[in-house]
């Protein structure tokens, strides 16, 4: 018998309401699964299983989360090493969940199949390697502003600076930070040149991969 599994606490309800779906629903998400391509981003992989599912409002939110849910799970399963059906049997008897045993028994069923798909695993996977450096980008934003030069404190500034203060967002330990740096329009133009050359290798990778055949991550 499998050890029951800890489930954190956004995939309880999920798995939950999964384990008492209508059967047609639980078999359009098994075949969006095998349809839908891998991903970077859970967001665009989780709208393409929904798309073709096509499912709409009001039961797509719980979709979504049902589909998020499996995401975290599979990351789950490949940390601790598990075969798919003992992973699947100790999500099934989780005290975390409360549900009648053919419940237990149909979301195992459910589980044993759904996080052995490959297009599932790869996203889980890809997105864990994406995020596994120590900070991983948030966003960025530049305030420009000019600032005064005084010679004298009681008299009008003798000239002016342009600013530039760029704002970079980033995730640390599970948590948001943020970091400011000052830039003058020569910072500026050397960050355009540096951002320009990354974009153009990564254009080069991707001829290269398309011409081997191997199949590349995108965030669309």
């Amino acid at each position: 018998m499998a050890q029951p599994v800890t489930l954190p606490e956004p995939v309880r309800p999920a798995i939950t309401w999964l384990a008492q779906a209508p059967e047609v629903g639980v078999g359009r998400l098994l075949s969006a699964l095998d349809l839908a391509r891998p991903r970077l981003l859970y967001a665009t992989f989780i709208d393409d299983v929904l798309n073709q599912m096509n499912v709409t409002q009001p039961v797509r939110q719980q979709w979504a989360n049902v589909i998020e849910a499996l995401l975290s799970l599979s990351t789950g399963r490949e940390y601790l090493g598990w075969a798919f059906t003992d992973f699947a049997d100790g999500v099934a008897g989780s005290f975390d969940i409360q549900l009648e045993e053919n419940g237990r028994a149909r979301i195992a069923r459910i589980l044993r199949e759904a996080l052995s798909k490959p297009t599932l695993i790869i996203t889980a996977k890809a997105w864990g390697l994406y995020t596994s450096a120590e900070r991983n980008y948030g966003s960025a934003k530049v305030i420009t502003d000019m600032r005064p030069v005084f010679v004298e404190a009681i008299e009008s500034p003798a000239a002016w600076l342009i600013v530039h203060t760029l704002q970079i967002t980033f995730q640390s330990e599970q948590r948001g930070h943020e970091f400011q740096l000052a830039m003058d329009d020569r910072d500026l133009v050397q960050l355009q040149d540096t951002l320009a050359r990354a974009q153009t290798k990564s254009a080069s990778l991707r001829d290269q991969a398309e011409r081997l055949n191997l199949s590349v991550l995108s965030t669309d």
